[in-house]
């Protein structure tokens, strides 16, 4: 379906820290499905959920969680509320309202979620390093040092079981837990926020190259392709 590119290029955008090159081209996906569906497609949540990222990385919360609300139906009405794409919208509507502030209202969706990976036997799960991780840091946030630890260790060992330590997931993970150790005391821990911070400073470079050497493609070309893909 032609509304997939433009999703997973928006998607791709949004995560290299590119949100106002996301907006459009995932606007436009939303636009396709509405456009050839009667109904909400399933595969649409996907680009809700681009939507609702991009949107958190505006500051504007409320619009970022209705897009996210809708993925969350819409995957739980046809996943069903156990299967591991519903699951981790929930970790991404945790995520938001960390971002927000409200650290209730996060901790309630992320619990819910590991609760969920849990009972479906999946506590080993990639995404439960995500769930992991944003509650941990809800409960750094809220001074509980100790049980930050605890939760982010967690997220480390998972999300590198899964993919390398230099992935930027992990690289931030080491971050998050090189701070809750800190703030739990371990002042040794302070190097590894200075080596993983430097870190993450040659990824968002290597991002920042990315697009200037690769600029966008108009929607219209990734939309129908080259006039000689088209033709």
């Amino acid at each position: 379906m032609v509304a997939y590119a433009p999703t997973g290029q928006g998607m791709f955008l949004e995560s290299i820290n590119a949100p106002d090159l996301a907006k459009p081209i995932l606007e436009e996906a939303d636009r396709i499905f509405e456009t050839i569906f009667d109904e909400p497609h399933n595969d649409q949540a996907a680009t809700w959920m681009g939507l609702g990222y991009v949107a958190m990385r505006d500051g504007d919360y409320d619009r970022g969680r209705e897009y996210m609300n809708r993925a969350l139906e819409m995957r739980e009405k046809n996943d069903g509320v156990e299967n591991t794409s519903t699951i981790r919208t929930r970790n991404a509507i945790g995520r938001l309202e960390y971002e927000r502030g409200d650290l209730a209202a996060a901790e309630a969706m992320l619990e819910t979620a590991m609760e969920l990976y849990t009972a479906s036997d999946d506590s080993t799960h990639p995404f439960v390093a995500e769930a992991a991780t944003w509650l941990g840091r809800v409960h750094l946030a809220r001074g509980d040092a100790t049980a930050a630890v605890e939760l982010l260790e967690r997220a480390v060992a998972l999300g590198e079981a899964e993919q390398a330590e230099s992935h930027v997931d992990n690289v931030r993970r080491r971050l998050w837990l090189a701070e809750a150790r800190v703030a739990n005391g371990d002042a040794g821990a302070q190097a590894d926020i200075d080596s993983a911070s430097e870190r993450l400073s040659v990824i968002e470079s290597e991002w920042a190259d990315i697009l200037a050497s690769s600029p966008v493609p108009p929607l219209d070309v990734l939309l129908n392709g080259t006039p000689d893909e088209a033709g």
